[in-house]
This record gives C-alpha cells, sequence and structure tokens, in this order.
C-alpha cells in the first residue's frame, strides 16, 4: 500500500513495503577472546586466528535486496562521525585514551581487560592517532634514525577509557563503531568480549547488549595487533614477517600505520532502527532501499517516508513498512525525478534523502530516521568509452596515499583539504585510492568536488593458495569486498573497486552477491 502526503499534486511513485524479511543472525551476545597470542619459538609474535575472519561478514537476500551483515547485525551507516540524527544519541569516544604496550604478552592473564584494573601508571595516547608518532622524532624526515621510537613497535598493544552509560539506554540499541583499527583490534566492554576486527582500514560496529549496564561507568578496552614487517629492521638483509591469514600478508610498499587511527563513538539507536539506505539516482528515477532492523520482541507495523531531497523535483512518499521481530526488512521506494540536477566532474551536483519511520499512520510517532547523500549520473562503458551521463569521460588523475608527517594516517579535515587540493588544482578528475579504503571524509569531498573515485582493499601479491584461503575459507578478502562496496554505494563519485591481486578473486567476491544486488554499483 502507497500513500501520498497531503500535497497539491499526486505523487506518482512505484513504491513497495517490506517485501520480507529475515531474522538476524545468531551472534553470542558475548564472545570468546583468544586464548593467547600465537608466535613461533624465535621469532616475532603473530596474531591469533580463528577457522573463519571473526566479523562473520556475510550476504542475506532479504526481500530482493542482498543485506551484507556482520556480528550478527546489518552492517549499519557509518555518518556518526559527522551527523547527528535526532532520533540518536551519540557519544564520542575521541579523547585521550589510557594506553600500553605489552610485548610480553601479559596483558590477557593480568587483567587489562577488567575494569578494576589500575591503569593510572598508563601512558595517555590521542585517539585518533597512529602509535607510530607516539614516540619516534622526526619520523616523517629524511634524516631521522631508522629502525627507532614507537614507529617500530610491533606486537599487542592496549587502550582504555571509560564511559558513562546513559539510563535512557535500557531501551536502546547500541553499538561502538571504529572507522579504523589497525591491524586488527579485540574490544572488551567492562571485561565482556565484544567481539575482534581484522583489517586495518575498514569500518566496524561492535553490538554491546550483553555487556551494556545503563546508569553506571563502564570500561572500554581494545587490544591492538600489528605483525612486525621484518625481523630486524636495521639488519643487512631482513627477513620479512608473513601470515597467510592476514591482508597484506607480507611487508608492503607503504607505512602500516597501527593503533586507533579513526573516528571511535557508541551510538544508541531505536530497537526498531534504519540500519542502512541505499540510494541510487539515473534515469529519472531515485531507487531507495531502506533496510530496518527489529531488535525489540514484538512485530513493527509502521510506514516509511521518503524525502528525496529538496533539489530533487519530487515531494515525500510514504510506503507500508512491517518488520517481524528480532528480524531484518528491506523498504523499497522508487520515485521520479526528471527535474534532479545530473552529477558530474563540471557539475557535481548532490542530493540528501532522508528516510522516517514512524510507528502506524504517517502521523504516528517518529520512531528513527536517517539520510545520506547521494547524485544522479549515469555510468556506462560501450565502443571501449566511458561515458558519463551519456557524454564520453576521460579520467586524468593519480594514486595517493592517506598520510602526513605531522599525523600518519589519522588526517584531519584541513589535512584532507589541503592534500587533496592538489588534485584539481592539477586540473585531475580521477583518484584511486591506492590500496585500502579511505577514511568517509574522502569519499564525500569527492562527492562535493566532482572527482571520481576508483576504491581498493589490501588485497595484494596473493598467489593461488592465498586467493582460496581469503575468498573460500577464512574469507577475510570477501569480507573486505563486502564492506567497501556496502559502504561506498550511495556516493556518485565512486566509480569502481578493485585489488592489487590477480582478476580471479575480487570479481568472484562480487558476483557472489548476485545479479542486481545494491551493493555492486550497477552503472
Amino acid at each position: 500500500m502507497t500513500e501520498s502526503l497531503p500535497l497539491s499534486r499526486r505523487t506518482v511513485v512505484t513504491a513497495l513495503g517490506a517485501a520480507g524479511f529475515v531474522a538476524l543472525p545468531a551472534w553470542p551476545e558475548t564472545a570468546r577472546a583468544a586464548d593467547g597470542p600465537a608466535s613461533a619459538a624465535d621469532g616475532p609474535v603473530l596474531d591469533t586466528h580463528p577457522a573463519t575472519e571473526p566479523s562473520g561478514t556475510h550476504v542475506r537476500e532479504v526481500g530482493g535486496t542482498h543485506v551484507v551483515f556482520q556480528y550478527g547485525a546489518v552492517l549499519p551507516a557509518f555518518d556518526g562521525w559527522r551527523t547527528r540524527e535526532p532520533t540518536r544519541e551519540y557519544l564520542s569516544l575521541d579523547r585521550k585514551w589510557r594506553f600500553r604496550f605489552d610485548p610480553g604478552q601479559h596483558g590477557l592473564g593480568e587483567g587489562w581487560q577488567s575494569p578494576d584494573l589500575d591503569d593510572r601508571a598508563w601512558d595517555l595516547i590521542d585517539v585518533p592517532s597512529a602509535w607510530d608518532l607516539l614516540d619516534t622524532p622526526g619520523f616523517g624526515s629524511e634524516t631521522t634514525p631508522f629502525g627507532k621510537g614507537t614507529a617500530f613497535a610491533d606486537g599487542y598493544a592496549w587502550y582504555r577509557t571509560v564511559v558513562d552509560v546513559p539510563g535512557s539506554w535500557r531501551a536502546r540499541h547500541v553499538r561502538i563503531a571504529f572507522l579504523a583499527a589497525g591491524y586488527s583490534a579485540e574490544v572488551w566492554l567492562d571485561g565482556v568480549h565484544l567481539g575482534k576486527h581484522e583489517g586495518a582500514n575498514s569500518a566496524f560496529a561492535l553490538p554491546v547488549a550483553g555487556a551494556l549496564r545503563p546508569g553506571t561507568r563502564q570500561t572500554i578496552a581494545v587490544r591492538v595487533f600489528r605483525r612486525a614487517s621484518y625481523t630486524d629492521y636495521t639488519a643487512p638483509a631482513p627477513q620479512p614477517v608473513t601470515d597467510d591469514h592476514e591482508i597484506p600478508y607480507k611487508p608492503v610498499d607503504y607505512w602500516p600505520y597501527a593503533g586507533l587511527t579513526r573516528s571511535v563513538w557508541i551510538e544508541a539507536v531505536p530497537r526498531v532502527t534504519i540500519a542502512k539506505l541505499l540510494v541510487a539516482g539515473a534515469n529519472g528515477r531515485v531507487e531507495a532501499r531502506a533496510v530496518i532492523e527489529n531488535h525489540g520482541a514484538s512485530d513493527f507495523d509502521g510506514r516509511l517516508t521518503l524525502d528525496p531531497g529538496r533539489d530533487s523535483g519530487a515531494r515525500p512518499t510514504v510506503v507500508e513498512a512491517r518488520i517481524a521481530a528480532r528480524s531484518a526488512g528491506v523498504v523499497r521506494v522508487s520515485v521520479p525525478v526528471p527535474r534532479a540536477p545530473r552529477w558530474s566532474p563540471a557539475s557535481p551536483h548532490t542530493l540528501t534523502a532522508r528516510a522516517t519511520l514512524t510507528a502506524g499512520k504517517p502521523s504516528g510517532p517518529r520512531v528513527d530516521t536517517l539520510s545520506t547523500v547521494y547524485g544522479v549520473r549515469k555510468l556506462t562503458v560501450g565502443d571501449a568509452r566511458l561515458r558519463l551521463n551519456d557524454k564520453p569521460l576521460f579520467l586524468k588523475g593519480l594514486n595517493w596515499h592517506e598520510e602526513t608527517a605531522a599525523r600518519g594516517r589519522a588526517m584531519t579535515p584541513a589535512e584532507y583539504d589541503r592534500e587533496l587540493g592538489h588534485i584539481t588544482a592539477l586540473g585531475g578528475n580521477f583518484i584511486r585510492n591506492c590500496v585500502y579504503n579511505r577514511h568517509p571524509y574522502v569519499y564525500d569531498w569527492a562527492d562535493e568536488h566532482g572527482v571520481l573515485v576508483m576504491d581498493d582493499i589490501d588485497t595484494m601479491w596473493l598467489n593461488t593458495a592465498q586467493e582460496k584461503l581469503q575468498t573460500e575459507r577464512y574469507g577475510l578478502a570477501r569480507a573486505q569486498a563486502l564492506t567497501m562496496a556496502w559502504n561506498q554505494h550511495n556516493h556518485p563519485s565512486v566509480s569502481s573497486g578493485g585489488s592489487r591481486t590477480s582478476r580471479r578473486s575480487t570479481p568472484a567476491v562480487l558476483r557472489s552477491t548476485g545479479p542486481g544486488s545494491p551493493i555492486s554499483r550497477r552503472p
């Protein structure tokens, strides 16, 4: 059933309510920590690995849409680092944390994850930042001594901070979001292990239902690991340290910054929540799919209102939204926007779509909102030509790495503006994110400045056996590819994704999501 809001003319729209839903994946409310690090008898420490990559990233078809799940929930939107939805509460954890290296791997056994630990003698470190720059004088200069300082501190290090959890969060779904943690991170809340993440440059969010105690002060502890690149950095012929389960699995040709290098926050959302809003604009229409989670014990029967944006030429549209308890569903809306401006490098017009979930009728109480920036554009390839909005497009740009001497990979918006500004100053219209995902600020900047992006993951130099390990058995490459496509879906600037491996693995990963999947970024 489709309803029109009171308008001067009837909105012409093809819209469907939730065509189906699936139960939320089974996931332990409290995960189990690794028993302890694995290491060679006389060599550098290697991290522990479960049978498959630890986030449980996978795709399920929900109402005709392929949805990415992680840690037993829909992989949510990560706009909380810059936006504040009125129906949600946010607690930024960008601050100074207690910090200590753990070269002897004693932290787990000594209870460094416990809220009862006295950590007042620990050092302090900024979050976000890279521990490489904590004590490596002149790291970014050509004359600094090589092989000395915290830039060469590998293995495990611990972060701790305390939070006052509002009592109002008893009726909320709460998650801790990390934009990046390099290379791997295990997270505890008051000594309860929430989960582990691998991959230094992808965002992740851990639900905290099994450990949350609203109305109290709680301790967050994070154990971060970085594998050594070489057994001895100063040796005349250093021996590389490898681990087939990691991506990348061996030393790389860029610096592997370590620590909580991007923003961290806690987000409290309604138990019935819009986890992700997928939007694509092309051929005079906006296709939107709102992925809704119901973490409550009762079925939800309400409405979803989609506003395609002030400059779209279309009015808000209302559709039914019915989601069973403990389930995820998809509400689809298709709206004609024949007068919406198109996005291109010459005219980078963007729009903001907003989805609003209400209980019962459209005039019922507001439950949740989620907005996203998108663009209307048509990208095609034919006759050996790339066309944007039916016009030939010539790409000119560069590869780049995300770092500055002052902040490493924990860059500030001003640093991004300065570094990315070189692209437009040179007349470029294209960047390749070699060879890892960037901070969300980069994709927003590209949308606003008309620069197309080829996104990338860290899958480099794999042999055939490693490709099979990372796509079929352990699955970390597959998880990273899915996460990349899902997170960057709405950006008109993002034109493709890839990796520096042979092309046998990544396309197979994306094809596994199924034809017509919104995460495959069809032209």
